[in-house]
């Protein structure tokens, strides 16, 4: 292949990009907005057997996400456990290959290889699994899906120090300036600690139970820029250190305590962000756009017991957004040395066609030409997971042993926007007991 079209060549894959459609989705959220969960994965199921399935192979890691948190909301723990599971290993893999390849792998566009998943999707994963193990009756199980949270979070703020080092050795070389990210500055999650700590009281380890509280209390200390609203009252301790208690540890004698793990609204989304990159071209980079919620206040009602409200545990969407900077600083850097590199294949190419034409006006029209197609080749992976929730809302009561039915009702200010019922709930002393309820309104 001559000079000229090996430039062209390149130039033409470089400028091929794919995205789907949101309006693909439309059918799911309509059923998600009522809170029709098990309609919802039938529109799943349905739109991705069309002769387009709504997610192609290489979003095959979206396809696991979406179906398995759906079918969790469901309630069909075993589909959603195996899911979420698929989902799991594939993410695994892709960063597994990705640390095996060179930077010559950054010229391709995101959007043509397989979707590799995002650290917050990675993470949050194990919270929907360990409760998945939950309803399964195998807490050992869940507990695993909590300390492997714990260790994947650990392990962020040196994930990708190997690509940092290929981007530096890149800059180097090359005498190009590549912007540097910002660090990520969260190594844990208030919710998974609470869920460590409610199963540890329920297997009778009440001091590892205390101390998940404690580093509980911690994580609001260490990221208050995240954890930004009050510690929920149920879990402020007082006492000496090493002696502390709460309210989720002080349950008196002959009683039981019961749990509500409420979530509401959805998780951000990847949208598409326009910027003046390196030589004066346009580049895209996905941003986490919020999406809001309706709701503002979970009360719980006991029949035969107590009321009591929910307060925010977990604001999901900004732990998200503080994991997607690991990744994100990772796409910036590949982003723009990717467009060094086509801007240098326009280039070469203008200089080709000055010399095979003998014409430096053609080879400069040339040259303007791939800039122009470098910049309205640039799109950004904007593909991600679409229904984890938004929000976590925790609180608990104390009760006597026994049966009963129980309302979660969701509120926008003191209209009732949904109402979720839980009927025959048994409530055993010693025991985890927990219900669940969303509202992704």
């Amino acid at each position: 292949m001559t000079g000229r079209k090996w430039y062209f060549a390149v130039l033409a894959i470089l400028l091929f990009s794919c995205a789907t459609n949101p309006q693909v989705y439309k059918n799911i959220d309509a059923e998600i907005g009522r809170g029709s969960y098990d309609a919802a994965v039938a529109a799943m199921e349905k739109g991705q057997s069309s002769g387009r399935p709504i997610y192609p192979p290489k979003n095959a890691i979206m396809y696991y996400l979406d179906k398995g948190m759906l079918e969790h909301y469901a309630g069909r723990y075993r589909e959603s456990a195996e899911n979420l599971e698929e989902a799991e290993r594939l993410i695994y893999e892709a960063y597994t290959k990705s640390v095996t390849q060179d930077i010559a792998s950054y010229v391709a566009n995101d959007n043509v290889k397989d979707y590799p998943g995002e650290d917050y999707e990675d993470i949050y994963i194990n919270v929907f699994s360990a409760m998945n193990y939950y309803y399964q009756s195998d807490i050992q199980g869940a507990m695993v899906e909590i300390r492997k949270l714990t260790e994947k979070l650990e392990y962020l703020s040196v994930k990708y120090a190997g690509d940092t080092a290929k981007v530096d050795e890149y800059s180097q070389e090359n005498n190009a300036e590549i912007p540097r990210g910002v660090p990520v500055n969260i190594s844990n999650s208030a919710l998974a600690r609470y869920l460590s700590a409610l199963f540890y009281r329920g297997s009778n380890r009440m001091d590892d139970a205390r101390i998940d509280f404690v580093q509980l209390r911690n994580v609001y200390d260490s990221v208050p820029a995240i954890y930004s609203t009050p510690l929920p009252r149920s879990l402020e301790l007082s006492g000496d250190p090493g002696r502390e208690t709460n309210e989720e540890l002080a349950v008196p004698a002959g009683q039981a305590r019961l749990n509500a793990l409420c979530f509401a609204g959805l998780s951000p989304v990847k949208t598409e962000n326009k910027v003046y990159g390196p030589l004066d071209t346009r580049v895209s980079l996905p941003q986490l756009t919020s999406r809001p919620s309706v709701i503002s206040r979970i009360r719980v009602e006991v029949g035969g017991g107590p009321s009591f409200d929910l307060e925010l545990l977990e604001n999901m969407g900004a732990v998200m957004a503080e994991t997607f900077k690991a990744r994100y600083n990772i796409i910036v850097a590949k982003t723009y040395i990717r467009t060094i590199m086509k801007y240098a294949i326009s280039v070469g190419g203008g200089v080709a066609a000055a010399n095979v034409a003998d014409s430096e006006l053609l080879g400069w029209g040339v040259a303007l030409l791939g800039k122009l197609l470098t910049d309205a080749s640039e799109s950004a992976d904007i593909r991600s997971s679409r229904y984890f929730p938004g929000r976590a809302y925790v609180g608990g009561v104390n009760l006597r042993p026994g049966i009963y039915d129980i309302s979660v009702n969701f509120y926008n200010g003191s209209s009732l926007v949904d109402s979720v019922k839980h009927s025959g709930v048994k409530v055993e002393a010693q025991k985890t007991n927990i219900i669940e309820a969303f509202s992704l309104r």
